[in-house]
């Protein structure tokens, strides 16, 4: 790579940053009717219309909905991927406002909005911030909305992308096909010298439909690699260097190269990020035998899960139903949410290999009845469902319990 000038791409870069009224993401042979994601979406489409599906977008524009954008006035062009329930992605350099609301286009057609809790660069290996942004929003977006956590393509080594065709979004929601060029750290550019960056090359004077070029205001838009039908994201939008031959270089914070920085993050809310190919775990919960239970006091009900195997397991959750509601359900190192006053639903972001976990429910007072029932539908990434149940008996009162 030839360097430029100490400075310039900075310059560059921060051109990404002013508001794109009239510019998105060029794509040479742009047809709206095949380049965007989305169609009625040719201005503020919170507040003025619902944009739609774009049934012409190749591959399947209902595999992007969890791509989000800013519910604003001005600003809502941006484009930042989900990559958690709870977090997106985004760059450092384009900071979004503390009040914005952030739309998904769900499934039922219609618009969901979640605020921003916080926002978080990420740190590289010498504790200095990247150009790559952890958000987090201020209450998890639903399953049954269809709109889904994209997952990050985990491949063995940086030489094993090289070359794969990639999804690149820009502005608005127009997204074209480059392939991947190659990986290098920038040199002499405050802010963007001390990330990772993939990047692809466009060729101003030659190449083929849908090559694209990043422009001002696409900063912060997801890239992605399709894997048997699917999409899983590697990067974000972050800044451009002229080159020579009518060569535009564009960069992509790499997101791969960051796993572990993401995940200390998530972890809070009981979430990691979701490997493409998850190492192989077997995690198995059991309900262990319990003290004897009596009718109308106080008990609890401790759940054991562990993970057996060497590697870790990521994102592990337990859908637990009770026949009682109880009082209060948590662990260390588990988020305990109620669905409803019989169904909680406990996460983490992972369980180390040999790790041993609990989950407890307690109970102010049994109710009059002669059993309990407990279920609990165990996941993790890459592990198959598995149920599990059972019924505890729960004794009469002692003695002194009707004087």
């Amino acid at each position: 790579m030839k360097l430029l000038p100490p400075g310039i791409l900075r310059v560059l870069a921060l051109a990404l940053c002013f508001p794109a009224q009239a510019m998105a993401l060029e794509v040479r042979g742009y047809s709206a009717a095949h380049n965007n994601r989305l169609n009625d979406f040719p201005g503020a489409p919170v507040y003025a219309q619902t944009p739609k599906v774009n049934h012409a977008f190749s591959p399947s524009a209902a595999l992007f909905l969890g791509i989000g954008w800013p519910a604003h006035a001005t600003d809502w062009t941006r484009q930042m991927a989900l990559v958690s329930p709870r977090h997106f992605v985004y760059a450092s350099h384009y900071p979004l406002g503390a009040d914005w609301q952030i739309a998904f286009l769900g499934t039922d057609g219609q618009q969901h909005t979640y605020g921003i809790e916080s926002q978080t660069p990420i740190v590289n290996s010498r504790g200095q911030n990247t150009d790559l942004m952890l958000c987090t929003l201020t209450a998890d977006v639903p399953d049954k909305l269809g709109i889904t956590p994209f997952p990050v393509l985990n491949l063995p080594s940086e030489a094993k992308y090289k070359g794969k065709q990639m999804v690149v979004c820009g502005s608005f929601v127009r997204a074209g096909k480059m392939p991947l060029k190659g990986f290098t750290n920038l040199v002499n550019d405050p802010g963007f010298d001390t990330t990772r960056f993939a990047y692809f090359d466009y060729k101003k004077n030659r190449g083929g439909t849908h090559d694209c070029n990043y422009q001002g205001g696409d900063s912060g838009a997801p890239a992605f690699i399709m894997v048997n039908g699917k999409p899983a994201i590697i990067g974000t939008a972050s800044s451009q260097d002229p080159m020579p031959k009518q060569i535009s270089r564009n960069y992509l914070n790499f997101l791969p190269a960051y796993l572990p920085q993401l995940d200390a993050l998530m972890e809070a809310r009981g979430y990691h990020m979701k490997r493409f190919y998850p190492a192989a775990a077997a995690v198995n919960t059991r309900i262990p035998a319990a003290a004897p239970l009596r009718r109308l006091t106080p008990a609890s009900v401790t759940l054991e899960t562990r993970n057996p195997g060497a590697n870790m397991a990521h994102n592990v959750s337990l859908e637990l139903t009770f026949s009682s509601a109880p009082s209060a359900v948590g662990g260390t190192g588990w988020t305990c949410d109620a669905l409803s006053p019989f169904v909680w639903i406990c996460r983490r972001g992972s369980l180390a290999g040999a790790e041993l976990s609990t989950v407890t429910a307690d109970w102010d007072s049994l109710p009059d009845s002669e059993t309990l029932q407990v279920s609990a539908v165990e996941s993790h990434d890459g592990g198959a469902r598995k149920t599990l149940a059972a019924t505890l008996p729960i004794a009469g009162n002692p003695p002194w319990a009707s004087r």
